[in-house]
């Protein structure tokens, strides 16, 4: 088995199922919000040719990686904290409405409405949330 050489953390702020069976027999990881778990530099690979959306959408990033790697490094895009969501709702709406803008995770954006609801915003922010969900739903049903 490769050393282990890459460690990622489940970013988002649901449980994460990683299946590595294809890779590691038998391997199955439940993360849990903010777990951090070491990977060998062939289930890294595995991860970023066959499932880069977990980074690329918020529910993976990586934290650690060997310089010795071959692979490089995938960003993790759509990530923020509770924080970083406060400040997002506290800048004015037309601010906020182009920052929203290049947010384009489905679950990122549920926990903004979440917080801005939560935080009693206007419907104005509301409106603009729901737009981007819409935008960014592909058809499917929103919940």
């Amino acid at each position: 088995m490769s050393e282990k050489l890459v460690k990622v953390k489940n970013v988002s702020r649901n449980d994460f199922g990683l299946s590595l069976d294809f890779v590691t027999q038998g391997k199955h990881l439940d993360l849990k919000p903010n777990t951090i778990v070491a990977l060998s530099s062939d289930e890294y690979t595995y991860l970023t040719t066959q499932c880069p959306g977990s980074f690329e959408k918020g529910f993976l990033e990586v934290i650690e990686i060997d310089k010795s790697l071959e692979s490089e490094k995938i960003e993790s895009n759509n990530v923020m904290s509770s924080e970083e969501i406060s400040k997002l709702l506290d800048l004015t709406i037309t601010k906020f409405k182009k920052d929203i803008s290049g947010i384009n995770v489905l679950g990122l954006l549920r926990d903004i409405r979440s917080a801005a609801v939560e935080a009693n915003k206007s419907d104005k922010y509301i409106v603009e949330i729901d737009t981007q969900i819409e935008k960014n739903a592909n058809g499917s049903i929103l919940l």
